[in-house]
């Protein structure tokens, strides 16, 4: 499917929620039509909230994997993460995450032996970038 059939279809269910909405609010509850769009209506929001929690589910299946297989990008939130924890200093903790941005795109920091990555927690335990460069 092309992207203008996609926006059509997403359209045409907000569309029939938002009848959905309506037509139970003119009803009253002993109508045994109200009890019947009412479930139609739990039933497609909580088909909403259950994409929802797949897609935090998948997302947490990326940070699984060792450093070096994760993509670049959950790399750099994972660095932010560490770096807003460890640096409480604003100015100290963008000097160094400047540096280290600067090496994950590069690809120096795609390394399991520069960075320390617990997949459990899903956190940045430490940098090392050197001996004398530990973050």
């Amino acid at each position: 499917m092309n992207s203008i059939n996609i926006e059509i279809e997403r359209i045409k269910k907000k569309f029939f929620i938002q009848r959905l909405q309506n037509e139970i609010m003119t009803l009253e509850q002993t109508n045994p039509r109200y009890t019947y769009l009412k479930n139609i209506y739990d039933e497609l929001m909580n088909s909403k909230k259950g994409l929802e929690s797949m897609f935090d589910e998948t997302s947490n299946d990326v940070y699984t994997k060792k450093w070096n297989r994760i993509p670049n990008y959950h790399k750099i939130q994972k660095l932010k993460e560490y770096l807003t924890n460890k640096y409480p200093s604003e100015v100290e903790r963008n000097k160094i995450e400047l540096l280290l941005l600067k090496k994950i795109n590069d690809g120096t920091l795609n390394s399991c032996k520069y960075v320390l990555y617990d997949t459990k927690t899903f956190q940045i335990t430490k940098i090392m970038l050197s001996k004398n460069e530990v973050y």
